[in-house]
């Protein structure tokens, strides 16, 4: 198991089910800071390529019908259409993509949406 793997599930507890050696991610967040702080965090996991990223909901989609990732880490407030609703799509037209969502805040209304779309609060 390689390093981001096996931190991964130290800090979830749970396996994530993916044969590939290298684990393909896309970034979605509507800040390019973000975008490129989260490939410079990532970027020492050799288990870990990032292979595209977006800055809105609808190019989300557009990038994971082209580049078929095996991980989204996204930001749950986009322009257009938001992280919520980007999950709703990805989980129906894509069940084998695994969603990561950040929140940059901490009201309820907001950050217990992931947990009513099935995602894990880790």
């Amino acid at each position: 198991m390689g390093d981001f793997r096996r931190r991964l599930t130290e800090a979830t507890g749970s396996l994530i089910c993916m044969d590939a050696p290298v684990i393909r991610a896309v970034v979605d967040d509507d800040h390019l800071v973000h975008r490129d702080g989260t490939r410079q965090i990532l970027a020492p996991y050799a288990d870990l390529h990032v292979v595209g990223d977006a800055n809105s909901g609808e190019d989300t989609l557009e990038v994971i019908n082209r580049l078929r990732p095996d991980v989204m880490l996204m930001d749950i407030r986009l322009p257009g259409m938001n992280g919520i609703e980007v999950t709703r799509r990805l989980t129906r037209d894509h069940p084998g993509v695994c969603v990561l969502m950040w929140a940059g805040t901490t009201r309820t209304s907001t950050s217990a949406v992931p947990l009513r779309l099935g995602l894990p609060d880790t």
